[in-house]
Parts: C-alpha cells; sequence; structure tokens
C-alpha cells in the first residue's frame, strides 16, 4: 500500500483515472477525503471504497511506485489543495467515437478566460448543422458569411464552459495550429467568443477519411480476395500519404513544437490528394528549433504566447499504443523530435501491418510493454511486410530517444 503522506497518492488516482477505472467524480471525493488528513494512502480509500478491485491495484501500485522516483514526489511537504484546482487537474482523459482514451495535461489558470471577449455573436458565421464531436467540443459546419464558403465551427461544450481550465486546453489546439502554417496543417479562420459566452474558432472544413480508415479499408480489401496489384498501388498511396506527414511533422519541428499524439486516427487524407496532421491539442512548443535543417525560416513559437498546460513528471501523454516509453515514463525533459518520430513509427506500424502496435493487449499492460520496448516486430504480425519497411519501422520505434 501506498505511504500516506506521499504525494505518489496523487499519481495512483490520476493514472486510475486515465485507465477508466474511476470517475472523475469518484476521484475528487477519494482525493477530498485523503488530502483533509493523509491518515491513509487514496488507494487504501479506493479499495475500502469498492471503486477499484484488488487485482487491479496489484497492477497499478508497482507502476506508481515505479514512478514515484521520477518527480512526483516535488509536491511532498507542499501544503494540499482542494480537487478542483489546478495540482489536482494535470491530467484528462477523453474518448471520442470508441477511440483509445488520450492522456494530456489541463491548462492552468495562468491565462484566465473570462466570458465575454473580444468578438460578440459568432462574427461573420452561422452554424448550419453539426459536424462532428470531442471531449471538450462540438464542430459544426458554418458558413463564413463574409467570404460565402464553408468552414468546421468549434464551441466548447457547456459543461466546460465556465471551466478555466478547460476554456484554456480548448484553445490551446487553435493557438498552435494558428501559428503554423503549412499545407499539411489546417488553417485557422478566426477565434472569439460567442454572445452566449462560448470561446469558438473557425477552421478549414476537412472532407475525406482517416488514415486510420483508409488502412482498415486496405487490409480487410487484402483478406477478402483484393485484386494484389490494385493493393499494391493502395498500399503505395498511403505510403506516399505517411511521408507527407512526416514532412508535416518535419515543418513543426523547425518551428520547435512537437506534437506528441501522433496516429492514425490524427492524420486526415482528402480527395483531391490533401493530406493533413490533425489535432495539435497536446502539442507542445520547446523554444527552439527541432529540425537540423530550420528550412522554414521561421522563428520558433514562443511558450509564452499559449496557455500551456502544467505538467507533472512521472504522468502519461498521448495515447497508449502510440506513445514513446519516455511518453509512457513522463519523463518531461527526454520529449523531443524524437517523440514525434516513435509515433510516426508507429503509424507506419499501423500501415504496414493492419494492426495498431500490441493489439490485443490492454490496460496497464499495454504501458508496461512499451515501456520495455517489447513489441512485436512488423513481420511477426503480417509476414507480408516488406523488410526494408519493418527496419525502417523498428528504427523509428526503438525504445531510446537517441536510437530513432
Amino acid at each position: 500500500m501506498l505511504a500516506p503522506q506521499s504525494d505518489a497518492n496523487v499519481l495512483y488516482g490520476l493514472m486510475a483515472l486515465q485507465l477508466g477505472m474511476i470517475s472523475q467524480g469518484d476521484l475528487a471525493g477519494a482525493l477530498a477525503e485523503w488530502a483533509s488528513t493523509r491518515a491513509r494512502g487514496l488507494d487504501a480509500i479506493l479499495l475500502e471504497r469498492g471503486l477499484i478491485p484488488p487485482q487491479t491495484h496489484a497492477l497499478l501500485e508497482p507502476l506508481v511506485l515505479g514512478r514515484a522516483s521520477s518527480g512526483v514526489e516535488a509536491f511532498a511537504g507542499s501544503e494540499a489543495e482542494p480537487p478542483g484546482n489546478g495540482r489536482w487537474r494535470t491530467m484528462a482523459v477523453e474518448t471520442i467515437g470508441g477511440t483509445e482514451p488520450v492522456f494530456g495535461p489541463l491548462p492552468t489558470a495562468s491565462h484566465p478566460l473570462s466570458r465575454g471577449g473580444h468578438l460578440s455573436g459568432r462574427g461573420r458565421f452561422r452554424i448550419l448543422r453539426p459536424h462532428n464531436e470531442g471531449g471538450l467540443g462540438i464542430i459544426s459546419v458554418a458558413r463564413d458569411e463574409e467570404l460565402g464558403r464553408q468552414v468546421a465551427l468549434k464551441e466548447i461544450k457547456l459543461r466546460y464552459a465556465d471551466d478555466p481550465h478547460s476554456r484554456a486546453r480548448f484553445l490551446l489546439e487553435a493557438e498552435i495550429t494558428g501559428k503554423l502554417e503549412h499545407p499539411g496543417i489546417v488553417p485557422i479562420y478566426g477565434m472569439g467568443t460567442s454572445s452566449d459566452g462560448l470561446p469558438y474558432y473557425a477552421m478549414r472544413l476537412i472532407r475525406g477519411d482517416t488514415l486510420a480508415e483508409a488502412i482498415d479499408r486496405l487490409h480487410k480489401g487484402g483478406k477478402s480476395g483484393f485484386d494484389p496489384v490494385r493493393r499494391s498501388f493502395s498500399s503505395r498511396q498511403l505510403l506516399e500519404r505517411f511521408l507527407v506527414a512526416c514532412d508535416t511533422i518535419e515543418y513543426a519541428h523547425s518551428r520547435g513544437v512537437i506534437h506528441r499524439d501522433i496516429k492514425p486516427d490524427n492524420i486526415m487524407l482528402g480527395p483531391y490528394g490533401e493530406t493533413l496532421v490533425v489535432d495539435w491539442g497536446l502539442a507542445r512548443p520547446l523554444g527552439e528549433p527541432l529540425s537540423a535543417s530550420g528550412a522554414s525560416g521561421e522563428a520558433p513559437v514562443k511558450t509564452d504566447e499559449l496557455h500551456l498546460p502544467e505538467e507533472v513528471e512521472g504522468a502519461p501523454t498521448g495515447t497508449p499504443r502510440y506513445m514513446s516509453p519516455e511518453q509512457v515514463r513522463g519523463e518531461l525533459d527526454r520529449f523531443g523530435a524524437p517523440t514525434d518520430v516513435y509515433g510516426l513509427g508507429a503509424t507506419l506500424y499501423h500501415l504496414i501491418t493492419g494492426e495498431a502496435p500490441l493489439r490485443g493487449v490492454h490496460g496497464t499492460e499495454v504501458f508496461r510493454r512499451v515501456d520495455q520496448g517489447k513489441i512485436p516486430p512488423p513481420r511477426a504480425v503480417n509476414r507480408r511486410v516488406p523488410r526494408a519497411l519493418e527496419a525502417i519501422c523498428r528504427k523509428a520505434m526503438a525504445a531510446r530517444p537517441e536510437d530513432r
């Protein structure tokens, strides 16, 4: 059991939340009891309340203890804050359309966002119909009345509207994306606050499929007797699209920005050859160019211009099956261009094998195997994978950043 005075209890609660073992309400209640006295560990409280079964605790505890030495003890001896304050809100989980959970920080309130804002109504944008929904926002198809075109308008969900942390995180993607001007990144057309106080931003309306959907069609076709010549052509087309995504990430690195959530679901394929890397909500500017070429000639994105989250050392960030080992361990000082290279390698793995890395492995075992670099080689999953592509994939997914 965890020592009652140890702030590793915080990490225990956050990881339980991220893995879907408990709800936010469960965590808030248990944290309130723990923080009031610190007479017993958070794990003991959750076990007593029947919120975590003993077998789950047996898996979770060693993961937490293994990461406690990575920095979570920096909180030790500090005065406890009530649940809901920034320290307790450093992690969030979103599950969109049945996809895997995405781990990441919630912003601090260092740049508070109040209702009101510099635009009234929705400016020149008129909503036409619903389009999609994410963890924090709702996306609608809207009409740009000034230019007579359709755009995607993203608004924060009502239940998050008065939470400054959620509001700031909602806008982070627009802030990062708006500073990266590249054909492979969705342009932002405007930001503001509606007359009812909801922050929004307008961006290009993307029509097409995700790379994940295209991969699924490709490999399902192969299993159903798909013409080998046609399949080979389709494979080459997807590999070309993947290379465009690599170029886009290289541009972001030249601006000092890492994406941290690269996966097939975050690469969009348009019907006319467009390839776009989307969902920059977990992106992080590191303050200096990460690309050796520096070909963009543009200045690095500055951290003081963004609503950046406070991050906890030792807390995972990203989507589990596509996370690098340093993301699983939450080693903040090791995040860099190789972190995204790993995500690209994991995406290539999915493309050439037809399966996400560690498919069929669940829960904390995914973290454990990624941490240890125990990913089955692509040809062990699909014998048709060319050896050259397997070598590229394994190099990109090397356990150590310096080996990628």
